[in-house]
């Protein structure tokens, strides 16, 4: 005798069983009760309890819980089926064995067992049981996730198809609807297709063009030039625009603008000329009487309101009228030359200028920049210069004239608007967040309410000793914490429109720091916020001075982050508080200290300036302290800072005590 418990036959077969039937389980319910029911029966158990995913299922087939949050397998202790802390898996009596497979853990089989010595001889055909039991689920959440997406593809060709087969006939439609003239063709110039608009307006009927050349259709002088347009065509270069004349209903030549595309093959070989094609005769008479209108209101414009010039780059001779002189800050008998012009640049605007003088003789267009200049008296401006290139009949550059506008105030102005901007934006932001940390903390204030008020009543029902009495006693304490950090947001989101009034500094600080503390604790920073007591009232507006003092450690933690990425003894914040005395007054200073790089001395006197930061433009905005810094001056106080390179920041902010 080897003294070990023999198996039974019978318990086996019925484990082979369970494992055979797992196939035929409907859903991952009854597999649950089968697998709990078979199991059950395995001698030395005296419990089976499956769960998969917080849903616990006993051999009786009955589910105790939604989750395992609340799950009453074994008393009052919550049991956690999913999870390797799972405490019935702790207790010598229970047996735990996961539903795992390669990819997740879905739940576990658990077992509660009398014998042990009965039960072990069977504990591997529960360990394949329970990888049976884990592939099925994985098996069929597969089968049925690919059962979804081939419905939904089957789905999507339905709708694609119906979608093209609307669009193909909204394409139709809108073709035929355009006034513009459509035309589509062979590359020999054989009409396949044209729109009603086509037809009208040459005057014939579509059975009457297809099939036909279109080159008839154009004047002799301008078939050769259209051919070779149409040669340019190809599979990588497939859009191109040209104009050239054609012959209208009446025989009139008209001038006509056409954009064609190019339809390739598989092979790249254009086999079909698609085109867009607009009468535009009226359109260049117009845009010749335009650019006559053009010139007659610039010439007026130049010699009444801004300085004209005329240059001749042959021989550099260069004219400058007399308002042109004044800008310049020169006599009217001064003699300007281009190199004088060039030289009167702003050095970042000096290449850029000349290069749009070159591009502007070689290319035959106009030119315009914005430019900076600076008078021989020192004085700075900014000039908008726009010039235009007359040619010869041989295309070459004799004359350029133009005109010089001052626009240094519009320069100022634009600037100062865009700053005005910028701070309204900030504003909004500012705004929006304290609105949304407000309406968060109205939700979170009433769910918080009742958990307290239903710890209590636990508390208050328990007998002494009891273990739960103290769990809900922490839930209390844990409670009040929340409803302390949603008041602060509470009062941070508040919007103080009213005037001042008396405030414990104390309170304004503890409750700032109750905001950021956990923040400042995940970098690591040590944070030592020292408060006397008996510090005098402020006359304040509360919610500004808690805005002041975020700042304040905001920037201080940031500045510790810098320097110091991980732990270090040396990242500390010190946040203190104390009264003194000025001009036979009481103040208050509350000071914000940290160890990190320091302010260089040739920044310092910038840090107050909107928009100045040395952050990345996606960590701040520069108006941090801008806005601190009105905030102090309204409340008719000072901040100040002390600072140096590798010898850390101190901020302090001084306010009067009434």
């Amino acid at each position: 005798m080897t003294g070990e418990t023999p198996l039974d036959p019978a318990v086996l077969g019925r484990i082979l069983l369970l494992q055979s039937s797992l196939p035929a389980a409907p859903d991952e319910r009854r597999l649950m009760e089968m697998v709990a029911q078979g199991l059950s029966s395995v001698p030395g158990v005296t419990e089976c309890i499956v769960c998969i995913e917080g849903t616990a299922v006993r051999q009786n087939g009955a589910t105790d819980t939604e989750d395992c949050a609340r799950c009453p397998a074994r008393g009052e202790t919550v049991l956690k089926g999913c999870g390797e802390s799972c405490p019935m898996s702790e207790e010598p009596e229970c047996h735990r064995t996961e539903l795992r497979t390669m990819r997740f853990n879905y739940g576990s089989i658990v077992l509660r067992r009398g014998r042990a010595d009965r039960f072990e001889p069977y504990a591997s055909f529960i360990g394949n049981t329970a990888n049976l039991v884990a592939l099925y689920i994985e098996n069929n959440r597969n089968a049925i996730q690919l059962a979804d997406i081939n419905r939904g593809l089957d789905a999507e060709v339905v709708r694609q198809n119906r979608d093209l087969a609307e669009s193909e006939q909204q394409f139709r439609s809108v073709v035929q609807d355009l006034p513009a003239l459509i035309c589509r063709n062979r590359p020999d110039g054989v009409i396949e297709f044209v729109n009603d608009a086509y037809c009208r307006y040459f005057g014939k009927s579509r059975e009457d063009l297809i099939g036909k050349d279109f080159f008839s259709l154009i004047p002799d002088e301008d078939r050769e030039p259209v051919r070779r347009h149409l040669r340019t065509l190809t599979v990588d270069d497939p859009i191109a625009t040209h104009e050239h004349q054609a012959y209208a209903v009446d025989g009139s030549i008209r001038h006509h603008r056409w954009t064609n595309r190019a339809i390739c093959d598989d092979t790249g070989t254009v086999v079909l000329l698609q085109g867009y094609g607009t009468d535009i005769t009226e359109q260049r008479q117009f845009e010749e009487s335009l650019r006559e209108s053009a010139r007659n209101l610039s010439e007026a414009q130049r010699i009444a309101k801004t300085g004209h010039w005329i240059w001749n780059p042959q021989n550099g001779d260069l004219y400058w009228s007399e308002e042109l002189l004044r800008i310049f800050g020169e006599a009217p008998d001064f003699a300007p030359s281009y190199d004088f012009y060039i030289a009167s640049l702003h050095d970042d605007d000096r290449d850029p200028v000349i290069k749009a003088i070159e591009d502007a003789l070689a290319n035959i267009e106009p030119y315009a920049v914005d430019v900076r200049i600076r008078t021989r008296g020192g004085e700075h401006k900014n000039l908008f210069i726009w010039g235009e290139v007359s040619f010869n009949d041989e295309d070459q550059p004799v004359l350029m004239r133009g005109t010089a506008t001052d626009i240094t105030d519009r320069k100022r102005a634009e600037a100062d608007l865009r700053q005005l901007q910028l701070q309204l934006l900030q504003a909004q932001k500012l705004e929006a967040v304290g609105t949304l940390a407000g309406g968060v903390a109205h939700e979170i204030n009433n769910p918080i309410n009742g958990i307290m008020n239903y710890a209590r009543l636990i508390e208050d029902e328990l007998e002494t000793g009891n273990p739960l009495r103290e769990f809900a006693h922490e839930i209390g304490v844990e409670t009040a914490r929340v409803a302390t950090i949603v008041k602060n947001l509470l009062a941070f989101s508040r919007h103080e429109n009213a005037p001042p009034f008396p405030a414990k500094p104390a309170d304004i600080i503890n409750e700032t720091v109750a905001l950021i503390r956990t923040i400042i604790r995940r970098d690591q920073i040590d944070l030592k916020v020292h408060l006397p007591d008996g510090l005098p009232e402020l006359n304040c507006r509360s919610q500004q001075i808690r805005q002041v003092v975020m700042n304040l450690l905001t920037n201080a933690r940031d500045a510790l982050n810098e320097r110091y990425p991980g732990f270090d003894t040396d990242k500390q914040i010190q946040l203190t508080a104390r009264e003194f005395e000025r001009g036979g007054r009481p103040w208050l200073r509350i000071t914000v200290e940290d160890h990190g790089r320091g302010i260089p001395e040739e920044i310092r006197d910038r840090i107050y300036d909107p928009f100045f930061t040395t952050k990345d433009r996606t960590e701040g905005t520069g108006l941090g302290l801008s806005i601190s810094h009105g905030i102090v001056q309204d409340h008719q106080g000072e901040l100040t800072v002390e600072s140096g390179p590798d010898e850390g920041t101190r901020f302090h902010l001084d306010l009067p005590v009434e």
